[in-house]
């Protein structure tokens, strides 16, 4: 049986792929080792990293899950790169995610989400308040 051929994957997966080869890195993450974080063959990672195929839904949150980012964090990163505005901006099939429309329903500024990730998470105010100077 011939094995369906998916296609190339877009400029907006392979950004994803991107941040995902950067984080590995800051994680020190070597592709066997996501491997088996996911619970995917090294093939699967591998054909993933040089972007012959798209990442998922599912294993994009759940690399997120193993690197501790929010996916609409991690979302927002790319969004702000560099590499991202000279690929998509005034591009009219992208849709950014900051909005600026205050009746919409989804409103996220990528500034924000970046800068909320990097604040620690709280178990509980009384933590919250002995990490007050």
């Amino acid at each position: 049986m011939a094995r369906h051929q998916a296609p190339e994957p877009n400029e907006f997966a392979k950004l994803v792929s991107a941040a995902i080869r950067r984080e590995m890195g800051n994680h020190r993450m070597s592709g066997r080792e996501l491997a088996r974080q996911l619970g995917k063959s090294e093939g699967y990672v591998r054909e993933r990293v040089k972007d012959t195929y798209e990442w998922s839904l599912n294993d994009i949150e759940d690399f997120c899950e193993l690197i501790g980012m929010q996916p609409d964090v991690f979302v927002a990163r790319i969004e702000a790169d560099e590499a991202f505005r000279a690929r998509f901006d005034g591009a009219s099939n992208v849709t950014p995610l900051r909005q600026s429309d205050s009746s919409s329903a989804i409103t996220l500024d990528a500034d924000e989400a970046i800068a909320a990730s990097d604040r620690p998470d709280y178990q509980s105010e009384q933590e919250r308040e002995q990490d007050r100077p």
